[in-house]
């Protein structure tokens, strides 16, 4: 009897004693829930960053592109064949009007027009964004202008019935304005003044679009249009033989191979001097 009335006593003693324990350990975790719910979530990815995001699907691309710059009665023609591959590789070669090569080996770029003395050269790491951008935009997308916006704010603006999907940016001089249309997919960039929208400095319209991989379009035709200078300046692009995600030739991105006998400066304005 005694035996039963001690053991009765001892496990009371084990469970007040383990009641506070729990307590303190229910208190740490309902502290550590509101510590969560103060904290401010991470905010949802913006319009330019998605877009960006997707065309990380793309690994290879191979294609030719056809340039028409239009100023009143003048125009310019320029054909180009770009290779592409990630990371930091990139071949293209400009046949017209004014030959001229540009090739990444991942480490470091090159660039030498055709009868140039100099041709200009860095290394990746020490490139000027607008070369960064230019070595890291799929070939034949808008990444040009997404890598631009993806870090800035967005701001929701009212969709309509061809794009009702329309996301606002204010870059550093201009306010920018996507379009995506009832496919999700980006079909018009408008570029204006200031936030109001008053007045129309550029547009640029994609159409003829290849899906490369879930969610990822290339549009064929690009047609960017500047409404700021003394006369409207058109330029049309038209992408062709696009080729994506098979083998590209090493060799394509090998600068010894193509530039044989040229002084290379990291000096850009020195190559147009003579």
């Amino acid at each position: 009897m005694e035996g039963r009335c001690e053991g009765k006593l001892a496990r009371r003693r084990g469970t007040t004693g383990a009641a506070p324990a729990l307590m303190a350990l229910s208190a740490c975790l309902m502290a550590a829930g509101l510590r969560a719910a103060d904290e401010p979530s991470e905010p949802p990815p913006t319009l330019a960053r998605r877009l960006c995001a997707s065309y990380a699907q793309v690994q290879t691309l191979s294609c030719r592109i056809r340039k028409v710059t239009r100023m009143g009665e003048r125009s310019v023609r320029m054909l180009s064949s770009v290779h592409y591959q990630r990371p930091d590789h990139i071949h293209v070669d400009n046949t017209a009007p004014s030959p001229r090569r540009i090739i990444a080996d991942g480490q470091r770029l090159f660039y030498h027009e055709t009868g140039a003395r100099l041709g200009f050269s860095k290394p990746v790491g020490e490139l000027r964004d607008d070369w960064l951008i230019m070595l890291r935009t799929v070939p034949g997308s808008p990444m040009e202008y997404l890598l631009r916006l993806r870090d800035l704010r967005e701001e929701a603006l009212e969709g309509t019935e061809t794009f009702p999907v329309r996301r606002g940016y204010q870059a550093e001089k201009r306010f920018i304005v996507l379009n995506c249309d009832t496919e999700g997919r980006l079909a018009r960039i408008d570029f204006y003044e200031s936030a109001e929208m008053r007045k129309r400095t550029g547009s640029c319209e994609y159409d003829a679009f290849q899906q490369v991989a879930p969610g990822c379009w290339i549009p064929c035709l690009h047609k960017e249009t500047v409404l700021e200078l003394d006369e409207p300046v058109t330029t049309t692009r038209r992408i062709s033989n696009l080729v994506v995600n098979q083998p590209v030739a090493p060799g394509l991105f090998d600068p010894k191979a193509f530039f044989k006998d040229v002084e290379f400066t990291g000096d850009f304005h020195k190559t147009y001097q003579p």
